[in-house]
């Protein structure tokens, strides 16, 4: 199995499909979280490891395990507020 990086017409489809806007700063964080995933899944194939770039590459510290939770929650709170809204 092979693991492609999330693609912009993905994130755009989610964002339509469940009626959220999302920000600049989101999209770019959606963007180096897969990043970081990326690399963490090919390092474990050190014949078809290549690290994954985007037009930003800076990684995502994944020993800040507390600010990548406080960022998810906070993107689930303001998706619970959005449907609550209606809207």
């Amino acid at each position: 199995m092979d693991v492609n990086p999330i693609s912009f017409q993905s994130i755009e489809a989610f964002a339509c499909l469940n009626n959220v806007q999302l920000h600049h700063w989101e999209v770019i964080t959606l963007e180096r979280l897969d990043v970081a995933i990326m690399n963490v899944w090919h390092s474990g194939r050190p014949k078809q490891r290549q690290e994954t770039t985007r037009t930003n590459p800076d990684p995502i510290p994944s020993t800040n395990v507390k600010g990548i939770r406080g960022l998810m929650r906070g993107l689930k709170a303001r998706q619970a507020a959005k449907l609550t809204k209606g809207g």
